[in-house]
């Protein structure tokens, strides 16, 4: 009887891979979360760390941080992701 989480489709984005810096890798790593991946794309104020990033090729991941670079235009923001536990059917 307990619900069952069902994400569904929030936005879609286009996005540019970043190299993440061995600064942010080794800090997150000392609090045992990895780094997968770093992506830039245009800045949306309802993209949230709850959310789930889907990529082109069906990878998802969960969002850990959110950063919103200064001096871009149009505003960015820097996705920063870790691998998901659970795959979600997404909707």
């Amino acid at each position: 009887g307990m619900p069952q989480e069902t994400p569904t489709h929030k936005v879609k984005l286009r996005y540019k891979e970043r190299t993440v810096g061995l600064k942010r890798y080794y800090s997150a790593l000392q609090n045992n979360v990895e780094i997968k991946k770093l992506i830039r794309c245009q800045r949306v104020n309802s993209v949230s760390t709850q959310d789930i990033a889907v990529l082109d090729n069906g990878e998802q991941y969960a969002i850990t941080q959110i950063q919103y670079p200064e001096d871009f235009q149009p505003a960015v923001m820097d996705l920063t992701l870790v691998e998901v536990a659970q795959k979600y059917d997404i909707t």
